[in-house]
């Protein structure tokens, strides 16, 4: 009877003290898995930003490259800047002429689809407008249509143009050089003054490309 008593106490379960440290090692593991999901998933969604933001700027660049090089004899055209009806500070406005093809642009904003509501906001940043050259009336960036001048947008919601420049390599030469800088990011993401993503913010990025274009 007695031998019977102490197999029973020798088959007791887990006492508290052991559930609770079994109950923090497990609760610290899942800690660590969660971190690293999460820290996988923005990886994945930065790749995914950052690969967007190049496509859009090698869009830009071959469109532009394309039609200097297309349009012989037709050097670009630059008219800076333009009447702005938009409200940003130090607002950079401009509008580009190539052969028959119209690029308006403005630095800086943050391409919205509904109408702008704050000064940083855009219903388009850069447009190629069926126009017959520059005018102030093309450059109202505030309406959320171009119903006057069909256009094509070519910064795509929720981006920002931060360089469009088109200049000469040298005055004796028809090489020009294409430089232009498109952002991805709200302003929680990208920080307008610095022109830089906001540290441990996976839902932005920047991407610059330099290109020349022969104008025959």
């Amino acid at each position: 009877m007695a031998n019977k008593f102490k197999n029973n106490l020798n088959k007791k379960g887990f006492t508290i003290i052991e559930l609770m440290i079994a109950i923090v090692i497990f609760s610290i593991v899942m800690l660590v898995l969660t971190q690293n999901i999460i820290s996988l998933s923005g990886d994945y969604y930065r790749g995914v930003i950052e690969s967007q933001t190049i496509s859009v700027t090698k869009n830009i660049i071959t469109t532009v490259t394309q039609n200097i090089q297309l349009n012989s004899g037709s050097a670009p055209y630059t008219k800076l800047p333009l009447p702005s009806l938009w409200s940003l500070a130090s607002p950079t406005n401009g509008c580009v002429t190539i052969g028959s093809s119209v690029y308006v642009y403005q630095i800086g904003g943050y391409v919205v689809k509904s109408s702008p509501s704050a000064n940083y906001q855009a219903s388009g940043a850069l447009e190629l407008v069926n126009s017959n050259g520059c005018t102030s009336s093309i450059m109202d960036f505030t309406t959320s249509n171009f119903s006057s001048f069909p256009a094509t947008d070519l910064i795509p919601q929720n981006m920002r143009l931060l360089k469009f420049s088109i200049t000469k390599a040298s005055p004796f030469t028809k090489l020009y050089k294409v430089d232009v800088k498109v952002a991805y990011g709200n302003d929680n993401a990208f920080d307008i003054n610095t022109k830089k993503c906001v540290p441990r913010q996976y839902l932005c990025a920047v991407s610059e490309i330099v290109a020349y274009a022969y104008n025959n």
